[in-house]
């Protein structure tokens, strides 16, 4: 556990730290979130941790989900397909909060929203993983320090030995936290949700999916970035240097962004949508006397208009970040570009409540055809 408040970095070795960063914390708290990362020199990354006056310890757990090749289409990869975020799986309208030890089995291949409607993961054997965001809210009259986790194989949750030994979110009593989770997909179509005792309240939501292809096609390739590229951040004046309001939205466009993104000197081409971690912080609420406020944030497609229209429209139901005030509170997200009047390659931020900036660091750009 950290012995005090910092962040970490998680980079390719040989190359500076940068300043973005992987995870926040406090004393003694303990935080998950993913990473994805180009190797550096000697196939490794470099892990650095930064306290104030270089006083503090921490110790690290590193799960790895996945790798991303650079060689030409083997039949065991897979290609990236974005979809308009969706929640699938929400244990309030699934018969309550969980209790103890729990699992929870989720149909991935041919999921459907919690809404009804037609599949948002087509019913196809090709479907080998899903990309979620995972929530808990662990603020229950019995919760308990916890942690969920999303495995592909199934298990007894009440054997120990069979119960998963990595962790998607770490939750202390009182806390709602958000983080993305690449899950293989089982031989029966599903994942399994285990929570490790108390009382939570857990949400999925689908950002995308991986799919096998026979073909070697441009299409879901996912190429990671040198280093992370700062794409905006609300306190500094290059981004206007302003706050989001509560229940507001506004629009980011990534299109000079999508035509500098080049592999040896040559662009990349068109692009679906990013990966890239998303940090809120400094939520202040509206008025000094009022009770402390909690929010959450969602970055989404821009939902498109006609004209000269950049109006967001209403956000999705979904969160990718979830906190209180003096949080600083880091996920990572995978993100599908929309369209707007104004062109493509667009996304929105809408903040719920209180006034909060915000950063977003790529890590990797996800092609289309």
């Amino acid at each position: 556990t950290p012995t005090q408040a910092g962040h970490a970095t998680i980079f390719p070795t040989g190359t500076s730290p940068g300043t973005s960063s992987v995870v926040n914390f406090a004393p003694g708290q303990t935080v998950a979130n993913s990473a994805i990362l180009r190797p550096g020199a000697g196939g490794q990354v470099t892990v650095h941790l930064e306290t104030p006056m270089a006083a503090g310890t921490a110790h690290f757990l590193i799960d790895v989900s996945g790798w991303i090749s650079t060689s030409g289409y083997e039949p065991r990869g897979a290609r990236v397909e974005t979809i308009e975020p969706v929640r699938i799986y929400d244990s309030d309208l699934s018969g309550g909060n969980l209790t103890g030890a729990r699992k929870v089995s989720l149909q991935i291949r041919g999921a459907v929203s919690t809404d009804g409607g037609a599949a948002v993961v087509p019913p196809l054997d090709d479907v080998v993983g899903v990309i979620v965001n995972l929530t808990g809210v662990n603020a229950y009259g019995g919760s308990r320090p916890t942690h969920i986790s999303l495995v592909p194989d199934d298990f007894d949750p009440n054997v120990p030995a069979q119960q998963p030994t990595t962790s998607n979110l770490n939750l202390v009593p009182g806390q709602t936290r958000a983080n993305l989770a690449i899950v293989p997909v089982g031989d029966d179509g599903r994942i399994h949700l285990f929570t490790l005792q108390g009382e939570t309240r857990a949400v999925v939501d689908v950002t995308g999916y991986l799919v096998r292809r026979e073909d070697d096609t441009r299409g879901g390739r996912v190429i990671p970035l040198i280093t992370p590229f700062r794409a905006f951040d609300t306190r500094l004046s290059d981004f206007h240097a302003q706050p989001l309001g509560p229940a507001r939205a506004e629009p980011w466009s990534f299109e000079a962004f999508v035509n500098d993104v080049k592999v040896d000197g040559e662009p990349v081409g068109k692009q679906a949508g990013l990966l890239g971690n998303f940090t809120a912080v400094d939520l202040e609420r509206p008025i000094t006397w009022y009770s402390p406020v909690r929010t959450h944030m969602t970055i989404y497609p821009h939902p498109g208009g006609g004209g000269e229209d950049e109006n967001c429209g209403a956000p999705p139901n979904i969160s990718n970040v979830n906190l209180g005030e003096a949080e600083a509170v880091p996920n990572m997200a995978l993100l599908r570009y929309g369209s707007s009047g104004m062109g493509p390659n667009r996304l929105c931020v809408f903040n719920l409540a209180g006034y909060v900036d915000y950063l977003l660091d790529v890590y990797a750009v996800v092609l289309t055809d």
